[in-house]
């Protein structure tokens, strides 16, 4: 069989090398095995890679990152969502349209029966801010800000739609509805789709 621009197969013809490597070779590297980062060594400790479709034909290479701040125990007074005296905790990373996050924190309150939250912002490609619709909230506990004494860990999981593709930066905020909240065991984990 033959092949003649543009590559089309004819009656007991040959295959050039040329025309080999440019429909069935250079094919081949369009699969997830030829699209694989070139190695899979983490420095950062956040395994390996995993594929997702980003349209028709085509995927792309994409690792799940988390982040931390455990044992530092920190409050604000804000009734609506801002950062903490330390940062986030957040990571940044780059993703499609869509992502799965989730968080996690110990939260307890000064005041009695006192709603708090911790929720989620994004920035970069998007601008998405924290809300209650994705947060972990507290209420109807009695007073305290030890971690220790009525200050329950919480998480959730939100598959949050209507990213712009891009670089992206999902980081945690905090809330209180009355007095002092205090939040403690803080993390974050987002797998970008």
């Amino acid at each position: 069989m033959a092949w003649t621009a543009p590559y089309t197969a004819t009656l007991n013809g040959q295959l050039s090398a040329a025309n080999f490597n440019a429909t069935v070779r250079d094919n081949l590297l369009l699969t997830e095995a030829g699209l694989a980062p070139s190695t899979q060594s983490d420095p950062e400790g956040f395994g390996t890679w995993y594929f997702v479709g980003t349209g028709t034909n085509a995927i792309a290479a994409r690792r799940m990152k988390s982040d931390d701040a455990n044992w530092d125990e920190q409050s604000t007074t804000s009734s609506s969502y801002t950062s903490l005296r330390t940062y986030g905790p957040g990571v940044t990373l780059t993703t499609g349209t869509q992502a799965i996050v989730m968080i996690s924190a110990s939260m307890g309150s000064g005041t009695a029966n006192a709603y708090t939250a911790a929720s989620f912002k994004v920035s970069g490609a998007s601008t998405i801010a924290a809300s209650d619709e994705w947060a972990l909230e507290n209420d109807g506990i009695a007073a305290s800000g030890v971690a220790a004494d009525n200050m329950p860990r919480r998480s959730m999981y939100r598959f949050l739609t209507g990213l712009t593709a891009g670089t992206n930066t999902f980081t945690m905020q905090y809330r209180a509805s009355g007095g002092t909240g205090f939040f403690n065991q803080r993390s974050i984990i987002v797998w970008p789709l």
